[in-house]
């Protein structure tokens, strides 16, 4: 970001590397799509199969999806627009970067056009595993499930530019998934669930941005934390049914489980740790929990 901003070939011929930032805001302007937008199609396709031996309680589905939209209907935000053009890697000729005027001499922007508009396509395709086992003791029943996703693409074209892939870096990760185990006997019922996230790297993004994993801090050499390690959430509880009752209590985030901490210049964090919805849990952090429901 840094370089692409100090950039001559960039919107406005780049700013100063020490620039503050403009004496006055930008006018922001919004507005619909009269005349201008193109109707949001979508297609979905998905192929699955479950595999169930006889006489086992096993069951194994597995699915394959693909969904494609184009010209979704949008408006993406003035901070995501000029986002979106400086960390494009196909800035600056990234239509995107039309979306804002920064004139020559002045350093600031003045204008950013934040109207309703299509996005030209987005695609998702991955596969969904789901593995069930049940099996009845002289205790009672338990029962193992767990549910794996493993996205194979995860590609946007907000213009007619070449499209983006952000899969695998900080924030998209290729792999994630749950574990969760329930024993029930009689009214009671006890569990166990664990939720993870895949392990996820931008460092080869920032290497190639900036030439090295490293900066120089007060004159001491740091290396930049651009990856986030796998991460895991456990939870359990107890539930109790009796007439149309039902109560449970437990804790969550049973280990007060963190989310991977990363470099603020590599990827959005929040304290030290990345910010993303997949480590809603850690931000929430350890919590017990009380329910009561009841159906009619």
């Amino acid at each position: 970001v840094y370089n692409n901003c100090r950039s001559t070939a960039g919107p406005g011929g780049g700013v100063a590397g020490d620039f503050g930032g403009a004496a006055s805001s930008a006018t922001i302007i919004t507005g619909g799509g009269l005349g201008v937008l193109e109707p949001e199609t979508s297609k979905a396709s998905v192929l699955g199969i479950i595999f169930t031996p006889p006489e086992s309680n096993l069951s194994l589905a597995i699915d394959y999806y693909e969904i494609e939209i184009n010209n979704e209907v949008t408006t993406l935000g003035a901070g995501a627009i000029l986002s979106a053009c400086y960390t494009s890697d196909n800035f600056p000729t990234d239509p995107i970067c039309n979306q804002f005027d920064r004139p020559s001499g002045t350093s600031g922007i003045t204008t950013v056009r934040d109207s309703y508009l299509n996005v030209a396509e987005q695609t998702n395709r991955g596969i969904d595993f789901t593995v069930r086992y049940a099996h009845d003791t002289p205790w009672g029943e338990l029962i193992l499930d767990s549910q794996t996703t493993w996205t194979l693409e995860n590609r946007t074209s907000l213009f007619d530019s070449a499209p983006t892939d952000p899969l695998g870096r900080i924030g998209y990760p290729e792999l994630v998934g749950n574990i969760n185990a329930s024993f029930q006997r009689g009214p009671w019922t006890a569990f166990w669930g664990f939720d993870w996230i895949g392990n996820q790297s931008s460092q080869l993004d920032y290497f190639q941005d900036n030439g090295s994993l490293n900066l120089t801090i007060d004159g001491r050499v740091t290396q930049v934390k651009a990856e986030a390690e796998f991460t895991g959430f456990h939870s359990v509880s107890l539930s109790y049914d009796f007439d149309t009752w039902k109560v449970s209590a437990g804790v969550a985030n049973l280990f007060d489980e963190l989310p991977p901490a990363a470099s603020s210049n590599v990827t959005s964090v929040q304290g030290n740790s990345v910010f993303g919805s997949q480590y809603t849990e850690g931000f929430y952090g350890r919590r017990a929990f009380l329910r009561v429901s009841t159906s009619f």
